[in-house]
This record gives C-alpha cells, sequence and structure tokens, in this order.
C-alpha cells in the first residue's frame, strides 16, 4: 500500500510503498471429516481447512445434537487445534448430527455438519444354545441376544468335528429366525457347533468370521434318534406309579445307554424327570414322594449317545 496527501490544488507526492500485508478472513470449512459410530459414542475426525482465511486455527468448536431435535449442543473440549474428538455418553440406536468448524483470530469460520449417525455396539452372544440331532443332520435354536442399539438381521452358523478345529460356516438364507437346521452331516461322527447374531452395523466379516460373541454347544453325536418304545403301560403301585415298556432295538452302531422316564400332571404343567433306568430294565417305579395326589401321564425313551430318543406316552393314572 502506499498514501498521497490531496488539497484543494490536487494530490500529493505518494509516500513509499508499505510492507505486504495478507487479506485476513475466517477459515472455511474442515476438510475429511468423518464421523464414527461405537458404543454410546461418535468419533469425530477431520483435516484443517484447506483454506484457513490466512490466519493460524486456534481452536476447534464442535456441537452435536439427535436427528430429530434442532437444539445442538457445545462439546466441552477446551481450546483445542487436535484434529479428531470422541463425544461420549450417547445413546444407542440413536440418530445424532455432528457439525465441526475451525476458529482462528478473525473469527469462527463455516460449518461442516454430518447427516445421521448413530452409535452402536456389537451384538451380545445367542443364550439358550439347544442342538437336537438326527439321522445327518442337527438342528439347533436359541434365544435372540440384545442387537446393541439396531435390531438383529441374521445369525451366522458353524460347525466342526470335535477331533478338529476348523469351523465350517453354514450357508443359509439370510434370516432373523433363532433356530436353523444343518445338514449333510456324517452319522457316529461328534461335531461342535456355533452361533453368533449379525446386524446391519456389525454384518457377518468373511475375513475373519471367528471374531464376535458365540454361543457354543457342547459335543454332539450325530445320529438317529432311538425309536419309542412300543408299549407303555403305567399303574398304581404301592407308593408310587409304576411304568412299564419293551426295550427297543437301537440304530445300527449305537447303543442304549439308560431309559429316561417322565411324568405330567396338569398342575405342573410341564413334563419332569422322574428318572434313569438301566439299558436292560424294562420298567421303573416312580416314588410317591415327588408325586401330589392327582391324574398323571408318564413317558419314556431310551437314550443313546446321539441323546435321548423318541417317547412312548403312557396311559393316564389317578394317584
Amino acid at each position: 500500500f502506499r498514501v498521497a496527501a490531496v488539497n484543494a490544488i490536487g494530490e500529493g507526492a505518494a509516500s513509499l510503498p508499505s510492507n505486504a500485508v495478507l487479506p485476513l478472513a475466517t477459515a472455511g470449512p474442515v476438510a475429511e471429516f468423518a464421523v464414527t459410530p461405537g458404543n454410546e459414542q461418535l468419533t469425530v475426525t477431520w483435516s484443517p481447512p484447506l483454506d484457513n482465511g490466512g490466519a493460524t486455527i486456534a481452536d476447534y468448536e464442535i456441537e452435536y445434537k439427535t436427528a430429530a431435535s434442532g437444539n445442538w449442543i457445545r462439546l466441552s473440549d477446551g481450546t483445542n487445534t487436535a484434529l479428531s474428538v470422541t463425544i461420549p455418553n450417547l445413546t444407542n440406536g440413536t440418530n445424532y448430527a455432528v457439525r465441526v468448524r475451525a476458529v482462528n483470530s478473525v473469527g469462527q469460520g463455516a460449518w461442516s455438519e454430518s447427516g445421521p449417525v448413530m452409535p452402536v455396539t456389537g451384538p451380545g452372544a445367542p443364550t439358550s444354545l439347544v442342538v437336537s440331532v438326527d439321522s445327518g443332520r442337527a438342528s439347533l435354536s436359541w434365544t435372540a441376544p440384545a442387537g446393541g442399539g439396531v435390531p438383529v438381521n441374521d445369525y451366522i452358523l458353524q460347525y466342526r468335528l470335535a477331533s478338529e478345529s476348523t469351523w465350517i460356516t453354514w450357508n443359509d438364507a439370510v434370516t432373523a429366525n433363532p433356530a436353523a437346521t444343518i445338514t449333510g452331516l456324517t452319522n457316529g461322527l461328534t461335531y461342535v457347533f456355533r452361533v453368533k447374531a449379525t446386524t446391519s452395523a456389525f454384518p457377518h466379516d468373511p475375513v475373519n468370521p471367528g471374531t464376535g460373541d458365540w454361543a457354543v454347544s457342547e459335543s454332539r453325536v450325530i445320529g438317529p434318534k432311538a425309536a419309542a418304545p412300543l408299549v407303555a403301560a403305567a399303574q398304581k403301585y404301592g407308593n408310587g406309579i409304576l411304568l412299564t415298556w419293551n426295550r427297543i432295538t437301537p440304530p445300527a452302531g449305537f447303543t442304549v445307554l439308560t431309559y429316561q422316564v417322565e411324568y405330567f400332571s396338569a398342575a405342573d404343567g410341564e413334563w419332569q424327570v422322574a428318572g434313569q433306568a438301566d439299558p436292560r430294565a424294562n420298567s421303573l417305579l416312580v416314588d410317591g414322594a415327588m408325586l401330589e395326589r392327582g391324574t398323571y401321564t408318564l413317558r419314556v425313551a431310551a437314550v443313546t449317545t446321539v441323546g435321548v430318543g423318541n417317547y412312548r406316552v403312557s396311559n393316564a393314572v389317578t394317584y
């Protein structure tokens, strides 16, 4: 710059030029702005503005709000020129918007604002995993876990031979149904099964499928269930109820380990285990100490290494 005086006669001589001066302005929007969801938190990252307005960036201001609310909340992080920050104490499953702006000596720059972002965590492990086996197959059922803020949308099922360490993924349809049947298994071999939930935020990772919270079964031998005994007759006998049955011939390659006897009454509302009988036995006395006065139905099934076989239900008996 240079200066010249002006009077009624005219313009005077100009001064010598000043030193060079850079005009200052507020900063432009930050670059590479990103928001990453976490468990009850959001991690915000960015790069300095491409245009700092000609002045050093002295601070970044961060604000957030629920997507449904118009009220922005300022994150209290003091004066800070770090290029990332974590917003804590948020609610999983709720959408938030986040914005960041740079501050220089001139003032506050332009905002960079995110779209809706939802804090989430990975789904928990399924619970109450039950495996029921039959010839060449295993039927699994379980209780769905919490999704970590979003619904569970699928399950990953895997199995392996108990003698090996390599898991095999069962390719079934995408479904949130907490049950599945794995086929093509070999009778007489022992398998282990596991299941894991996925969500839209935590989908199946085909590169590293072993990560996550799995529900893992006990080892199970694959094979046909034992047939139900042909006859199951119950009668009141002394201080109890006597159940008799015909012993079965087990499936080829399997042996009967025991016979399981259960009883049912309307008062109980569910089957109760009365006891197990020796594989050579064909009767069991249900001790009256277990029973209240009333009408009972009994049932019996052979147990092999596969598990409990098919039940035969008796006649009703009043005790």
